[in-house]
């Protein structure tokens, strides 16, 4: 009788359970644990996602970038010729400065007709008197920002790279905005450098780029980033120079371009969500699914968002063996007494 009641138990609790997954599937089945790269992969991979970001990338990058390769023709000293009687020769700058004054401009005028000469700085803000070491400092400070920008890059692992990305974003587009509006030398001094430190935008991007995809994908993607941003501002600046009317060639228009591309960055830095790989580094497990949402949503992927992060189960059965060895001594403790 104990046997037959045992078997009718067995067979009951048999039953139960095909009943519950049944209803349940995969009840007993372990929940998956993904690393951050594999995340990624779920919720996409090389997708709509990553292509958005290509584009974001070289808008944000393109900007500075274009503009610093214009740099030496905004100071270019352009044709000039002076007057001689009825007739007009070419002169330098030395000829129509005096003791560091401008000759009256009866005297001289710019041959725009020539192809090295634009609308720059040298002819908008009249800088034909300066020495040459005053017009070179326009590239040298600019240079300087460039090699200190790490002190901004470096702000962007304590701060995230999204709200650094908006940070550059709205400071470049102030800078260009004054670079377009300025009349004094000694303003553009100050914001060449500020933009040298602002160009850490174009490395955060790239970082921010490169973090955003898998890691298959990391290195032909990183390349086509990179030969971009050396190739397209200089066949641009070429373009521009080229095609243009030669007396409407007004370099100073580049600002104005600078600071579009850095609203259009904005405005994209304002919508994307934080790394995963930074908010992966960070511990940060709650803003890492909410990015890897964001990311397996706008790919149009219907993810399984019953999963677990590597890191955090690790930190979690690390918490788990440190509460009981705690405990264990505490009763060790306890029994010594």
């Amino acid at each position: 009788m104990n046997y037959d009641s045992s078997l009718a138990k067995e067979s009951h609790i048999t039953k139960t359970t095909q009943t519950i997954e049944a209803v349940i599937p995969n009840v007993s089945s372990k929940p998956r644990i993904l690393n951050v790269d594999q995340m990624l992969e779920e919720a996409g991979g090389f997708g709509n996602w990553s292509l958005v970001v290509f584009l974001y990338g070289s808008i944000s990058s393109l900007g500075l970038t274009i503009y610093f390769a214009s740099l030496p023709f905004l100071e270019l000293v352009p044709r000039l010729e002076c007057k001689q009687g009825s007739q007009w020769i070419e002169c330098t700058k030395q000829d129509i400065c005096h003791n560091g004054e401008l000759a009256d401009e009866s005297l001289w005028r710019v041959d725009y007709t020539d192809q090295f000469s634009f609308r720059n700085w040298m002819t908008e803000l009249q800088l034909y008197c300066y020495s040459d070491f005053w017009i070179g400092l326009f590239g040298s400070l600019c240079i300087l920002g460039v090699a200190l920008n790490g002190v901004i890059l470096k702000q962007a692992d304590h701060f995230g790279r999204r709200k650094m990305l908006i940070f550059t974003c709205i400071a470049q587009t102030m800078s260009c905005l004054v670079l377009f509006y300025t009349t004094s030398i000694y303003v553009i001094y100050v914001v060449l450098f500020s933009e040298g430190l602002l160009f850490s935008k174009n490395y955060l991007v790239y970082i921010y780029c490169v973090e955003v995809i898998c890691s298959k994908h990391q290195v032909f993607y990183g390349a086509i980033v990179l030969a971009m941003e050396a190739t397209i501002p200089k066949v641009l600046n070429v373009a521009y120079l080229y095609f243009c009317n030669p007396e409407t060639r007004d370099l100073c228009n580049f600002c104005i371009y600078g600071a579009v591309t850095a609203l259009i960055a904005l405005c994209f830095s304002l919508v994307i969500p934080e790394s995963p790989r930074y908010l992966y580094e960070k511990k940060m497990w709650k803003e890492l699914r909410e990015a890897i949402s964001f990311i397996a949503s706008f790919n149009k992927v219907e993810m399984d968002e019953a999963y677990l992060i590597d890191e955090q189960e690790k930190d979690n059965s690390d918490s788990q063996r440190l509460l009981l060895a705690t405990h264990e001594k505490s009763n060790i403790q306890d029994q010594a007494l």
